[in-house]
C-alpha cells in the first residue's frame, strides 16, 4: 500500500492556507479517493515539489511553468508535437 502522509499534510496545509490562496476554504478529502486517484495525486504533488524545487534554483523561473514543462515530458515527442501545431493554428498568420 502507497503512503500518502504527504498528500494528507497537504490537504491540512491547503485547509490552513491565508484566504487568497487557491483551495484555501475547502479540504481535500483524500478518504473518498480510488487507490487510482491517490496515486495521481501523490505523483502530481512530487511533481509540484520537484518544480518548486527547480524554480527555487533561478528566482527567474515559475514554479507553474516548470510544473508544466516537466508534465509534458511525461508526454511523447508526437503528443508533445501535435498539440503544439494545435495551439500553434490558433493563431493566424499575416505575411
Amino acid at each position: 500500500m502507497a503512503d500518502f502522509s504527504a498528500v494528507r499534510q497537504r490537504s491540512e496545509a491547503v485547509s490552513a492556507a491565508p484566504s487568497g490562496f487557491c483551495y484555501a476554504d475547502e479540504r481535500m478529502d483524500v478518504e473518498g479517493l480510488t487507490p487510482a486517484e491517490l496515486e495521481w495525486l501523490t505523483a502530481d504533488e512530487a511533481l509540484w515539489q520537484r518544480a518548486h524545487r527547480i524554480a527555487a534554483q533561478n528566482s527567474e523561473l515559475d514554479p507553474s511553468d516548470v510544473y508544466h514543462t516537466l508534465r509534458n515530458f511525461q508526454r511523447s515527442p508526437s503528443e508533445r508535437l501535435r498539440r503544439g501545431l494545435r495551439h500553434g493554428r490558433t493563431r493566424t498568420r499575416t505575411l
